[in-house]
């Protein structure tokens, strides 16, 4: 069976499910670690960096199975559909900000080699007044960093000089999680936690599961073996309904994984 498919995406679902895991937004996850709650809970996490169509399908397949599920929208145009995002967030999943400021101010500057702390002026603006159009939508409380690994910049570097909470946010996911209590995993790159091809999408963690595919989850999901609390994260343009869209999807990720595999050794 081919992985990266909603076919296998709702078996995985359903196998949470008959494992008895309860599911949660970002929001509410971070607001029963604060609790210490000893449920199994699991947050499904969405970087939709682009296709929010693939987006949508998944939260009706969520929705479906009654799950709410947690969707974090870039403002470009690749991404940001407020149509989509409207729909998603009235079958009750969370909707977050996937921000880039770092990386968009430098190219604002449209300097080489600009200041930092011109950079960062204009990065805190440019996050404030995308915030601003989010909550037009929905009033959003989480954010979560997109990696953008061919930018010299990690945007979480923004919080270095300035603080989220002042801007009514109340988590984001890397800084406000202990990963040696909840396990993390991610498909960035269309591979399973895969540091050859992830630059940034990554945390420090106790936890040693290997996971190749999907079906590897599903197999630890089976034997009871993985942790009582996680998050994942799925990338929506990753995954395919036909043969058609999942083989063009493998060939643009095979190009575009052997340059993230160059620039990654590159920065070693």
């Amino acid at each position: 069976m081919k992985d990266f498919t909603f076919h296998i995406y709702e078996k995985l679902l359903t196998s949470f499910l008959q494992n008895h895991y309860e599911f949660h937004t970002l929001e509410k996850f971070h607001n029963h670690q604060i609790t210490k709650s000893l449920n199994q809970q699991i947050v499904m996490r969405h970087d939709v960096d682009r296709k929010p169509q693939n987006a949508l399908q998944m939260a009706k397949l969520e929705n479906k199975l009654g799950i709410r599920a947690t969707y974090y929208f870039r403002i470009v145009k690749a991404s940001f559909d407020e149509k989509i995002i409207q729909e998603i967030a009235l079958m009750g999943h969370e909707i977050g900000y996937h921000y880039e400021n770092l990386s968009i101010a430098q190219i604002l500057t449209k300097k080489t080699k600009p200041h930092k702390e011109e950079l960062f002026e204009i990065a805190i603006k440019d996050f404030e007044e995308n915030l601003r159009i989010f909550r037009q939508i929905y009033p959003v409380k989480t954010i979560c960093m997109h990696g953008r690994p061919l930018s010299k910049w990690d945007n979480r570097e923004l919080w270095k000089k300035y603080n989220y909470h002042d801007f009514g946010v109340t988590c984001e996911p890397y800084f406000d999680f202990d990963f040696n209590e909840v396990f993390y995993v991610t498909d960035a790159s269309r591979c399973w936690n895969n540091e050859t091809v992830n630059r940034r999408d990554k945390v420090e963690t106790k936890f040693k599961f290997k996971v190749e595919s999907t079906n590897d989850l599903i197999e630890l999901l089976d034997k009871k073996e993985l942790p009582k609390k996680m998050i994942i994260n799925i990338h929506p343009e990753h995954w395919a309904e036909n043969n058609i869209e999942w083989f063009k999807i493998w060939i643009i990720r095979k190009l575009k994984n052997f340059i993230k595999k160059k620039v990654i050794r590159g920065k070693k």
